[in-house]
């Protein structure tokens, strides 16, 4: 009888984690659109062409800390939100580029933030030269109300601090 209860329940864990976060990746709004340039947060061009980018619901395969709005660590393992694609650095004198995204829901509010941390809590860094294109792989904490993804970008001449 204990076995059967325990079968049950493991049953009922498996459903709910498919059913808990239903996230429809394609309806998810990319900011910008491709072909324009990536902005800094404070809007102004970083002279990085976004030419491709996807969204997909990953795992992942280290530990991660979120530093916002708390500090919570995402084990290897755990669903994350990866955005994925591909720059073309359109800058004659900066070469690398450091880029992070944000994930809002329908409000507005920020839900989801860039877990990666290359050189600066919560960014990506890519060494491109002038008319280079390159990959990307950013990975966010996964919301069940994400409703649009922004990305950002700062071009340098040298590696950032």
């Amino acid at each position: 009888m204990r076995l059967r209860w325990i079968s049950i329940l493991t049953l009922l864990v498996v459903l709910f984690s498919f059913t808990a976060c239903t996230i429809d990746y394609a309806s998810i709004s990319i900011s910008p659109s491709l072909d324009s340039f990536i902005t800094n947060s404070e809007n102004q061009s970083s002279e990085v062409l976004l030419k491709e980018v996807q969204v997909s619901k990953g795992v992942s395969d280290k530990m991660y800390i979120n530093p916002y709005p708390q500090l919570q660590p995402f084990n290897v393992g755990e669903s994350i939100l990866v955005v994925s694609g591909n720059v073309q650095n359109k800058s004659n004198e900066n070469t690398y580029i450091a880029m992070y995204a944000e994930g809002y829901d329908a409000a507005g509010k920020q839900v989801s933030w860039t877990l990666d941390a290359a050189h600066i809590v919560g960014q990506i860094l890519l060494h491109l030269e002038n008319e280079e294109t390159g990959q990307f792989t950013l990975h966010l904490n996964i919301a069940d109300n994400i409703k649009s993804i922004r990305i950002f970008a700062n071009n340098y001449a040298i590696v950032p601090p």
